[in-house]
């Protein structure tokens, strides 16, 4: 039994045969591929996104890629079974943000299985104040997908990403496309053996990641600050934006417990313009200078994104990153043809798989964040 509850499963009538990958080059391999069962990951790492690789020593990794959009051309894929299953996960602790506070995950988890019995497994990440779908709704659109998808006849891998994109368009069907997206892609990846990470032309085996507080009284954000210190970070990603004069204090208390480490301020909306330029003049004369200041005001306040990123840039140094303000691909070019802010913060819950990495890779020299 697979570790997540099930849901409704949708099978194709030849699920019990075993296919072959076919390419164009006419090779067949009739190896039929290790199956494997994804671990839950962690709840606690979701909030925090993943554990510190400056602690480890990193190693020297062979940059090999096999092709990614080679691999959506020549690969056949053919869908066995598919479905969408709740997944719900309480959090460790409460996730509060200036817009929002979080006790549980309600996401989506999708799970491909090919002819070939190779398995891929996606997951598609709902909240409300970031994507168009709830729970209930995702699921139902992913109830759409897997019947489509197993009645599909076999087709390249490219051709059914399209398809999928065609039948989840747009924002509002976004995280749903990109849970099918990720276990298409991974089931691809299982059917040839190859790694994600090799697969997408991955040069390194480990990252530097930095760890976020959320809205905390001082004295918890202080305990948190200190237990990072000890794990090796040395960037603290700090949730602001609902009091500027508590948010301040909880610098404060932050930088008694770990001096020395970086500053990414968030503020998921919760400033007005002035209050953003004001919270940087308190900090740039306590001698903090944030690395990034994230979504400083409300999404639809253009004027002040860019009222804010100009002067934090000119006066203080300041890059200013749009996360809730880029939730399409036209948000995406205003931001960049208005010159509205330094940083775009990808997330392919509003973007869909293949539309994130297309941003984070053809758009140079802009800088992206990639969640």
């Amino acid at each position: 039994m697979d570790p997540l509850c099930s849901s409704t499963l949708y099978s194709s009538a030849q699920a019990s045969l075993s296919s072959s990958l076919l390419f164009s080059t006419k090779h067949r391999d009739k190896t039929t591929p290790r199956r494997h069962t994804p671990r839950v990951p962690r709840r606690e790492l979701f909030i925090f996104r993943c554990a510190d690789a400056s602690t480890r020593r990193p190693q020297q990794a062979v940059a090999m890629s096999f092709g990614f959009e080679s691999l959506k051309e020549t690969l056949t894929i053919d869908v066995g079974r598919a479905e969408g299953r709740p997944l719900d996960v309480p959090l460790a602790r409460p996730f509060t943000i200036a817009s929002s506070r979080l006790d549980r995950v309600g996401n989506v988890a999708v799970r491909v299985e090919l002819q070939n019995g190779s398995v891929g497994w996606g997951e598609a990440p709902v909240l409300p104040s970031v994507t168009a779908e709830d729970q209930s709704s995702a699921l139902a659109a992913a109830a759409d997908a897997c019947r489509f998808l197993v009645r599909s006849p076999p087709m390249t891998l490219g051709a059914v990403l399209a398809d999928v994109g065609r039948m989840l368009p747009g924002h509002d069907l976004a995280s749903v496309r990109a849970g099918f997206e990720m276990a298409l892609i991974d089931a691809a990846a299982n059917s040839i053996r190859i790694p994600l990470w090799r697969l997408f032309g991955g040069a390194s085996n480990s990252i530097t990641t930095d760890i976020t507080i959320p809205i905390v009284s001082p004295s918890e954000a202080a305990e948190l600050a200190a237990k990072y210190c000890r794990q090796g970070f040395s960037t603290l990603k700090l949730k602001v934006g609902k009091d500027l004069n508590s948010d301040i204090e909880v610098l404060r208390a932050i930088r008694s417990v770990h001096p020395d480490c970086s500053f990414i301020l968030d503020a998921n909306e919760g400033y007005k313009s002035h209050q953003a330029i004001e919270v940087l003049d308190k900090l740039h004369a306590m001698g903090v200078t944030p690395i990034l200041f994230e979504q400083p005001v409300h999404r639809d306040d253009w004027e002040g994104l860019h009222v804010v990123s100009h002067i934090a840039k000119d006066k203080y140094g300041v890059s200013v990153a749009a996360d809730e303000s880029c939730r399409s691909l036209a948000d995406a070019h205003k931001i960049i043809q208005g010159n509205l802010a330094h940083v775009i913060n990808i997330k392919l819950a509003k973007l869909g798989t293949g539309h994130g990495l297309f941003w984070s890779s053809g758009c140079w020299p802009w800088l992206f964040q990639f969640h």
